[in-house]
C-alpha cells in the first residue's frame, strides 16, 4: 500500500527503502522526485499510472538502489543496467523475458514469483 507525500505515491520496501512509484503522465516529475528526494528507487506498476511500452526511463535513474516491476513486461533488459541495486522485486508471467543477475554485483534481496 502507498502513500502520498509531496504529491507522489510512495512506497516502503519490507527493507525499508522508500520507493517513489512512476506515473507516465508526469514521468519527468516522478523521476526528478526520485533524484531529489531521499528515495532509493521506484516502482513500475501499469495499475498506479505507468503505461510506457518499454522500461528506459529507468536508464535515467541508474544509481537507484530499489526496483519493484510489478507487472510482466516484454522487455526487462533496460533493468540490467541498474548496477546499483540492492533490492529488486520482480512480478509478472512467464511471458517476460529473462534477465541476467549477474548485472547486480551489489544485489541483497531478490524478490520475485517471476520465472523464464
Amino acid at each position: 500500500m502507498f502513500k502520498l507525500r509531496d504529491g507522489f505515491k510512495v512506497w516502503t520496501s519490507p527493507g525499508g527503502m522508500v520507493l517513489v512509484g512512476l506515473e507516465s503522465g508526469r514521468l519527468d516529475a516522478c523521476l526528478r522526485y526520485v533524484a531529489d528526494s531521499a528515495a532509493a528507487g521506484v516502482v513500475v506498476s501499469r495499475h498506479h499510472g505507468f503505461d510506457e511500452p518499454h522500461l528506459d526511463c529507468l536508464l535515467t535513474c541508474r544509481s537507484m538502489q530499489g526496483l519493484y516491476v510489478v507487472d510482466a513486461w516484454p522487455d526487462l533488459s533496460p533493468i540490467e543496467h541498474l548496477d546499483h541495486l540492492e533490492w529488486l522485486q520482480v512480478g509478472g508471467s512467464s511471458s517476460a523475458q529473462p534477465f541476467r543477475l549477474a548485472s547486480f554485483p551489489k544485489l541483497k534481496v531478490l524478490r520475485t514469483n517471476w520465472w523464464p
